[in-house]
């Protein structure tokens, strides 16, 4: 067995401080990185619920239900009651149909970076397809 000198022992408290330093850090850069994918994640879903959903809407005699329920059979069962939709469906053939689907950042991703002064809170992420009515 080794004995302890006195240069190992004030090493090991470099080593701790060291981690203590570092790691919140490292914890927050963790952290963003887990929100940031998935809000990139429920980012991609709405951009695909507003394609599904102007679709639907550029499909003569579509009704703003149908474009509806077509965004949340896209979206799923968790995100639907907190889905804001907006459409313009047009009127004739070669007119543009917009949709427009937002979706509070809260209701997507835990807020994780709150404590570093980054909230979600009052924040929205938006999709919005337009097309031309057939």
């Amino acid at each position: 067995m080794r004995p302890v000198t006195p240069n190992s022992r004030s090493r090991n408290g470099v080593l701790s401080m060291e981690l203590v330093l570092v790691l919140p850090l490292v914890l927050v850069v963790l952290f963003g990185v887990i929100e940031l994918s998935l809000l990139f994640s429920a980012r991609q879903t709405l951009v695909a619920a507003s394609r599904a959903g102007a679709r639907t809407g550029a499909l003569a005699g579509a009704t703003f239900d149908d474009v509806k329920q077509a965004i949340q059979d896209q979206v799923g069962p968790p995100l639907c009651d907190q889905l804001t939709i907006d459409a313009d469906l047009g009127r004739r053939s070669g007119d543009q149909v917009c949709v427009q689907v937002r979706a509070p950042m809260r209701s997507v991703s835990p807020d994780l970076l709150r404590v570093v002064g980054f909230g979600l809170d009052d924040r929205e992420l938006v999709a919005e397809t337009v097309m031309s009515k057939e």
